[in-house]
């Protein structure tokens, strides 16, 4: 769970060269997340049809939401499976905007299309779900396909110093 620290005082997580696995919303909260050069793993749970959502973004104001970058989306789950994310809304909490980018990422085959679901009642498209310069098997491009991009200039604002810097001059990654 990514949560912020209070109701004024935002999180930043940083999780780089890790492994995470799960099968349903097994990476969540409001707080700020960077996951960078890492291994998703979603967990086979035998359907042929829903295998699991990675992510359940519930951003809360001022937040900047999740960024997958540079990391392998992996599953024994079938082909066209699992979704990336869903925009949770705790409680039907209208005032949460979920987002999630994934970007510079390899996607195996278990990624379905559109690789984005509702959830609760509350549609994707509503929120901001968005890739950028994805590979591998289950990577997909267009609007049409659900699967919409970021553009090149959208994409300078979606990087690891522009989620996780701050007034405070925290750069762990220095």
């Amino acid at each position: 769970m990514v949560d912020p620290i209070s109701k004024t005082q935002q999180s930043r997580v940083w999780m780089t060269d890790s492994y995470v696995a799960g099968d349903v919303d097994f990476i969540y909260g409001g707080g700020t997340l960077v996951v960078e050069n890492s291994e998703i793993h979603s967990l086979d749970r035998a359907s042929t049809t829903n295998n699991g959502y990675v992510a359940a973004p519930a951003t809360v104001p001022g937040g900047k939401g999740f960024l997958f970058v540079d990391s392998v989306f992996t599953s024994d789950a079938a082909a066209g499976t699992v979704s990336l994310g869903r925009p949770w809304h705790p409680s039907s909490n209208p005032n949460v905007d979920p987002r999630m980018v994934v970007r510079d990422s390899e996607l195996g085959a278990h990624v379905r299309t559109p690789a984005w679901s509702d959830m609760s009642g509350w549609r994707w498209q509503e929120d901001f779900f968005r890739e950028y310069r994805n590979t591998g098997a289950g990577a997909a491009i267009g609007e049409d396909a659900g699967r919409p991009q970021l553009t090149d200039e959208e994409s300078r604002a979606h990087t690891r110093e522009a989620y996780l810097s701050g007034a405070d001059g925290w750069t762990p990654w220095s």
